[in-house]
């Protein structure tokens, strides 16, 4: 067992290997100057030691001299030393933050002693990106480094012949390559996977010919894509306007002729040898258009090719009202490996249907719906994104509505249109009795007018109201936390008593106004007049914001109370110390999944002792069985510190805990505290200050209980959920699964608690290998704990070795090849399988808006049919094992900043044409088992609450009827998931706040029931599960 866990199967670890040879991109290579011949190369770059990659195995250095490449020694035994005195600090995942290293500075002396043994250098360029943070714009992310632009100074100036590989997550600025002449080859390796840079070598020799073909744009600086400014922290904020609407990537770029700002274009990829594409046409085969052309290799050396089948719309220029993209993708095909002189017919079959536009705001008649409008359709095969070669036509004659789509309401204010001029929007007028949005980021002014309800009629002013008198205000908050509710000069305590949803506030006053702490929903906010009302027509909320910098020296202390923000029903409540001192505390956190965040700003990157003052009055336990301690929402392993009884159930007697040590990344940081327990029963500690101290130990808690196991070499994790004794009760999921019919009886026998347990996550895992959770077992019924796993390039399991290791997603699509696609998913199901894993997280589909985004390494591509079909072909290789894909993350989650709070403000027609095209594509050619929702609102409203989202589209339209699953610790409330259709709260579901729900009638258990039955019908797909029975 040990051998196989550390080594696993020879196609696991061969895979990576395989996916950068088919997907490594030549971008250029001039005077041939690949492949290498055989002759010393000096290589330069700290990037060839410390190589970028998600596991990174084998480094380009030493596997590049493995493969017989001859790399100068002496030059390689300088950075040899250098990095090894100047290390990569990596502090785990959240360190990724930091989106380059310094490089090893140069001097002439070192360059020109390398200069004199060859004329051919290669310089390595990388850059980190990862969840939960945005690369930057400026030197160092999206720019290069002084360090980096000093050694291109160098060794251009030195060498004939310089070769660059951009070990990069997506882009970077290429002004520099119109600055230095001889930079003759630049490859694109992308994130590297466990044998990656193996593959590399053997494209930069000659063993393997490059096919690789750029799945998003590369442009010339940042400012030339259409998102900029207007995206994530870069000018863009918590509130992000999709003003460039369908223009993305290559949509944007050929619609407005916008060609010299593009360095290489959306599809583009070299070979050693020459390609031809001949006999191009098409013909009409009953609701489709078929395309086929004839591939030939007019070289000298074997390879492969793609070609890229576009289409083209009725554009404005030619007549049609509705503005389209210049060109789209429709289709592509990569040949066999063609000896020279051979060649291979491709096609594809393109149904009319799938060249439909939206019409959202009634252009050609009608709002809502997918047509194709009458006039001239293009098609065009081309090889490299930018040349196409004609393949006909087709006229339609009339304008045909294709189908009639449910209404998504937006709150963008404008948008691009394809003659360049922008549209303004309609916005949402007010409704009564439709809640008020309150802003995460602004004062949000509400008129007074605007109540969803009021004792006596108003209109512009509360004046009119008597002691006694109340106005109800249907609020729905940007993000739950603490308000500033004000009315100008008026001081409102003493004005009004307030309630929320019925309950009582007392309201601490400030000198902006009273504090009220605001849910994450939809609330009512009741103002009850005490005796004579002032002038009042307008009402101002505001949210409060609090930061604490963290020094790298001294200890830095952050008040509990100071959220940024906080679940409902968070408490603060003063206290006396000891030595007599008043001080508050957060209090009543009385439910898994509840949660306090606070903002930190972080000077230095390092390690840091974390600590709490706290009060508690359960037994001793490890902190890691009360609490789950997240940075920016990633889950952070807490090790065996204690916390321990400290008082009676009726009083506080507060004490400093153990410090756990964590690493915080330089910046703005979110540090998150939520709740492990799930009962009134189960206490949480109150807590008074969390304090930071530098920590000198350099090395993460371990998430390891003192129960442990050492066999591998190495600790684990013993299974968490162990059923000793179970005795069955009533129909069991296995009889379900041998009779379908008994489903509903299945469900009718649950209990309240068990019906919320079905729909919910647990952090718990099931297999001893660790992983992010499961779904919650119902050990009487025969419901097993099933694992999930994160991670799109492998099983991310919480040991030392994880396989398989693969390159980033883009390696992957870059390949363009279909048959790799399903092969990477049939791997991936396989060591799932092996792992007791039910759940993969992935793949991941969100589209490239902006080269700058933190995950771009980990989604697909700017175009939604590639996006879609890559989808579906990994899906397919998955579903071969009994394994549940989890298709992530709908939708319009395009930026990693603060995803929690972001705001999409898309138009309808880019989230039917771009954002959810990947997910229909997907949903609509292959079995989908789950779909993970993102953590962010689109237009206002959060995608795992939005009815129209999760229920209208997918259910109705798509016919979708696999399992919603939110991405893990989501701040919405499971209650109004489970009621807009969202099927499983991951790994925090509100087991008490459901059961109250359905006992209370705000829940139904037919509303449930609906949720529950795709549940059942998801684990009885998963061979993990049947495993079980």
């Amino acid at each position: 067992m040990t051998d196989f866990l550390t080594t696993g199967k020879p196609e696991w670890n061969e895979l990576g290997r395989r996916v950068s040879e088919s997907g490594t991109v030549l971008l250029k290579n001039d005077n041939n100057v690949l492949p290498l011949k055989d002759k010393i190369v000096a290589m330069f770059g700290r990037v060839q030691i410390n190589s970028r990659g998600y596991k990174c195995g084998v480094n380009f250095a030493d596997a590049f001299i493995e493969d017989g490449i001859r790399l100068d020694e002496e030059l390689l035994t300088v950075y040899r030393q250098w990095t090894e005195e100047n290390p990569v600090i990596t502090g785990g995942y959240v360190s990724y933050s930091v989106s380059s290293y310094p490089e090893m500075p140069l001097n002439e002396e070192t360059v020109g002693r390398a200069a004199e043994k060859t004329d051919t250098a290669i310089a390595v360029i990388g850059r980190t990106s990862c969840e939960n943070c945005d690369m930057p714009t400026g030197k160092g992310g999206f720019m290069l480094s002084d360090g980096e632009e000093e050694m291109l100074r160098q060794i251009c100036g030195k060498f004939g012949h310089v070769i660059l590989l951009l070990n990069i997550s997506c882009s970077v600025d290429l002004t520099f390559l119109y600055k230095y002449g001889n930079i003759d080859a630049v490859l694109f390796t992308g994130f590297l996977g466990k044998n990656s840079a193996y593959a590399v070598a053997d494209i930069l020799i000659g063993k393997i010919n490059p096919s690789g073909k750029l799945p998003f744009t590369m442009a010339r600086s940042y400012e030339c894509y259409p998102s900029s400014g207007r995206f994530g922290q870069h000018e863009g904020g918590l509130v992000q306007d999709y003003e460039e609407d369908i223009f993305v990537g290559y949509r944007y770029f050929d619609t407005f002729s916008k060609a010299d700002d593009v360095v290489f274009p959306f599809g583009y990829g070299l070979s050693y040898t020459d390609f031809s594409v001949g006999n191009a046409e098409s013909r009409i085969n009953g609701d489709a258009v078929e395309i086929s052309a004839d591939i030939t290799n007019a070289g000298n050396v074997p390879g492969r090719e793609v070609a890229e089948f576009f289409f083209s719309a009725p554009q404005l220029k030619g007549g049609a009202k509705l503005g389209k993209p210049f060109k789209e993708l429709c289709g592509f095909a990569k040949t066999r490996e063609l000896l020279p002189g051979e060649s291979e017919r491709v096609k594809i079959s393109l149904p009319i249907e799938q060249m439909s536009s939206y019409d959202d705001t009634g252009v050609l008649g009608t709002k809502s719906v997918f047509v194709t409008e009458k006039g001239e359709y293009r098609f065009f095969v081309s090889q490299n994104g930018k040349t196409l070669i004609s393949a006909g036509s087709y006229y339609q004659k009339e304008t045909r509505i294709t189908s009639r789509c449910h209404k998504i309401q937006t709150e963008l204010p404008k948008r691009l249109l394809a003659d360049g001029s922008f549209e303004v929007l309609p916005q949402r007028e007010f409704v009564p009795g439709r809640p008020t949005a309150l802003s995460p980021i602004s004062k949000t002014a509400i008129p007074v007018s605007d109540c969803s309800c009021s004792d006596i009629p108003i209109e512009n002013t509360l004046a009119a109201l008597k002691a006694g008198q109340s106005v109800t205000y249907r609020l729905l908050p940007g993000i739950c936390g603490r308000y500033i509710l004000s009315a100008g000069d008026c001081r409102l305590n003493g004005l009004f008593a307030f309630s929320l949803d019925g309950l009582r506030l007392n309201c601490p006053e400030s000198d902006s106004g009273v504090e009220i702490t605001l849910p994450l929903s939809v609330c009512e906010l009741k103002l009850t007049a005490l005796g004579n009302i002032p002038e009042i027509k307008e009402l101002f909320f505001e949210k409060i914001t609090a930061e604490t910098v963290i020094k790298p020296n001294g200890k830095s202390v952050v008040g509990a109370g100071d959220m940024y923000e906080g679940s409902f029903n968070i408490n603060l409540e003063n206290y006396a110390e000891k030595d007599g001192s008043t001080a508050c505390c957060i209090t009543n956190i009385i439910q898994k999944g509840m949660f306090a965040v606070y903002k930190l700003t972080v000077e230095q990157e390092g390690y840091y002792g974390v600590s709490f003052r706290y009060s508690y009055t359960g037994e001793p336990t490890d902190i890691g069985n009360v609490m789950a301690l997240m940075l920016s929402n990633i889950v952070y392993p807490v090790g065996g510190a204690k916390i321990q009884k400290t008082c009676g159930p009726d009083s506080r007697n507060f004490t400093d805990s153990a410090a756990v040590n964590i690493f915080l990344p330089k910046g703005t940081v979110y540090f998150r505290i939520a709740a492990c327990v799930g009962t009134r029963e189960t206490p949480f500690p109150d807590i008074s200050q969390i304090s930071f101290q530098p920590s000198s130990d350099t090395h993460k808690a371990e998430s390891i209980p003192q129960n442990r196991n050492t066999d591998m070499g190495f600790a684990y994790e013993t299974p968490i959920w162990e059923f000793k004794n179970v005795k069955p009760e009533g129909i069991q999921l296995k009889d379900v699964y041998l009779d379908p019919s008994k489903t509903d009886a299945f469900l009718e026998q649950l209990s309240n608690k068990e019906l919320a347990l079905l729909l919910s996550g647990d952090p718990k895992n099931a297999v001893i290998y660790g992983g992010v959770g499961c779904t919650s077992p119902i050990p009487e019924r025969g419901v097993p704990p099933v694992q999930a796993v994160d991670s799109p390039m492998d099983l991310s399991f919480d040991f030392p070795w994880a396989p398989p290791r693969n390159p980033s997603t883009l390696v992957l699509t870059a390949s363009f090849d279909k048959s790799l696609y399903e092969h990477y998913g049939d791997v991936m199901g396989d060591a799932a399988n092996e792992f007791g894993v039910g759940y993969w997280l992935a793949p991941a589909i969100n589209i490239l808006r902006n080269p700058c985004g933190g995950r771009c390494r980990d989604y697909a591509s700017e175009d939604p049919y590639l996006s879609g079909i890559y989808a579906k072909y990994v899906i397919d290789g998955v579903n071969k094992h009994g394994v549940a894909a989890v298709l992530k993350h709908f939708c319009a989650n395009n930026t990693e900043f603060e995803r929690l709070k972001s705001n999409s403000r898309v138009s309808e027609r880019a989230l039917r044409e771009i954002y959810m095209k990947a997910f229909e594509i997907a949903v609509k050619n292959t079995h989908v088992a789950g779909i993970m929702t993102s953590y962010n609102s689109v237009n206002g409203r959060k995608v795992c609450v939005d009815r129209t989202l999760v229920t209208d589209i997918p259910r109705k339209e798509w016919n979708w009827n696999g399992a919603f699953m939110t991405d893990w610790w989501n701040d919405t409330r499971h209650v109004d998931e489970i009621a807009a259709g969202h099927d499983i709260k991951m790994t925090n579901g509100d087991i008490d706040g459901v059961v109250r729900a359905l006992e209370n009638g705000e829940l139904t258990r037919e509303q449930a029931y609906t949720c529950a039955r795709r549940v059942i019908g998801l684990l009885l797909k998963l061979k993990a599960v049947r495993d079980s029975f």
